[in-house]
């Protein structure tokens, strides 16, 4: 018997438990360090609040879901992280989702600087019973009534070749920029009612709202501190909003365009960045982070029905459960909140940035048995799922903050796991 096996295993295990229980001890630290700053409002505990802010939202970027997984199981379900109160809690993220909004410019994980973002973007619109005006109300009512004639453009054979072409991609790459692309030519169609003219369109669609590079991101060169830092270098960032804004007005969606108060009274361009940026945004970016949860997230050995149209949509809502497309509602409390953060009860001011964690809500195991199993037959999944800022699943209304695209969303992501289970669908479309 080799008794130093055992002894290197006891020692390593050893070293295994004392590292975990440095970085359990560190995340409390820096945890309670700003919860205390939050609890203490002013210049300067702000300005702390701020290098937290900076230091963290970079870790997360590396591991969003172990970032907010740790810091849960030593802090329980609401914590203090990224300088806001994360919000794990089920009831309260629904309660967050269900409530009226106050917003900022936070975008998931990010404060943004908004004047770098088309100033009527809805997210960063507050609700008019949280503060804010009946800007929000118009642009989202107009989005939807945009919605389902895009949807029905979407039953046409050409967004059956997005999907076909995609799968076959994706089958012979199994590289996210198949998804990526297909997504981009989808969307832009289905919303704006014409093809993206050529591939430089396609490219420049996927700079600007895929990749991460501060001078030439939408999101990313909007992000605080750098888009500060690199804001003289971002020349390639401002044409490709402006070459996209140009394509954009010239499509049938926006010809005979007039301001009026359906729109919010927008000037042409104002409303072309509008929808630039929810297109890029929730549209192409959001829609394609579900598909990638559809094809990475279900387990292969799963049964789903092709010809049940319930399950496959079940079978979709599933999928964004276990990986949130979209991880965090941002907004700001209108009054005193009193509630259990780092395990402890404390009573928040006004104006206290809460992050619902759809990511960590849809773990909570009071609501959901088993979480960590795929199961598209939960009986609640339909009821209780949180995506698409909405408390539960309808193809149908159009909700107070609701995302007016969701069913387009979810017939591309029907179509493609369609595609993707059918073992003859890509050759029978050669």
């Amino acid at each position: 018997m080799d008794y130093t096996t055992f002894e290197e295993e006891g020692t390593r295990g050893s070293t295994r438990n004392m590292c975990c229980g440095l970085c359990a001890c560190i995340i409390r630290v820096m945890s309670n360090i700003q919860l205390w700053l939050i609890l203490h409002p002013n210049f300067i505990t702000r300005f702390f609040l701020w290098f937290f802010y900076v230091f963290e939202v970079l870790a997360y970027s590396i591991n969003p879901k172990s970032f907010l997984n740790s810091r849960s199981d030593v802090l329980g379900k609401n914590y203090a992280a990224l300088g806001k109160i994360i919000i794990g809690d089920y009831r309260l993220v629904a309660g967050i989702i269900e409530g009226a909004q106050k917003r900022g410019a936070f975008l998931g994980r990010a404060r943004l600087a908004h004047k770098k973002i088309a100033s009527a973007f809805p997210l960063f619109l507050s609700d008019e019973g949280a503060g804010g005006t009946s800007l929000h109300s118009t642009i989202h009512q107009n989005i939807w009534a945009l919605a389902q004639p895009a949807l029905d453009r979407a039953h046409g054979p050409e967004f059956d070749k997005y999907v076909e072409d995609g799968v076959r991609e994706y089958k012979r790459t199994q590289k996210n920029g198949a998804l990526n692309d297909m997504t981009a030519k989808y969307v832009f169609h289905a919303v704006f009612g014409a093809p993206l003219p050529n591939k430089k369109e396609l490219k420049n669609i996927q700079t600007l709202f895929i990749g991460n590079f501060p001078w030439s991101s939408y999101t990313f060169g909007a992000l605080k501190p750098f888009s500060a830092l690199f804001h003289c270098f971002q020349c390639s960032r401002t044409s490709r909003i402006k070459r996209l804004k140009e394509v954009v007005l010239a499509t049938p969606l926006l010809l005979g365009y007039v301001p009026s108060e359906a729109n919010g009274n927008l000037s042409a361009d104002e409303y072309a960045e509008m929808l630039v940026s929810v297109c890029g945004i929730a549209g192409i970016l959001g829609t394609s982070n579900l598909i990638k949860n559809v094809a990475k997230a279900i387990p292969e050995n799963v049964s789903i029905d092709l010809s049940d149209q319930r399950e496959v949509m079940r079978a979709v809502l599933e999928a964004a459960r276990i990986r949130a497309p979209v991880n965090n509602v941002n907004v700001l409390t209108t009054t005193v909140k009193t509630m259990r953060v780092n395990n402890k009860l404390k009573t928040l001011p006004m104006n206290t940035v809460f992050a619902g964690s759809i990511g960590l809500a849809c773990f909570d195991e009071s609501v959901f048995a088993n979480p960590k199993k795929y199961d598209h037959k939960r009986e609640n999944i339909e009821k209780a799922v949180l995506n698409f800022n909405h408390v539960g699943f309808s193809p149908e209304g159009a909700g107070t903050r609701q995302c007016p695209g969701r069913n387009i969303a979810m017939k591309l992501a029907a179509d493609f796991l369609i595609g993707l289970r059918t073992p003859a669908f890509v050759e029978n479309n050669n």
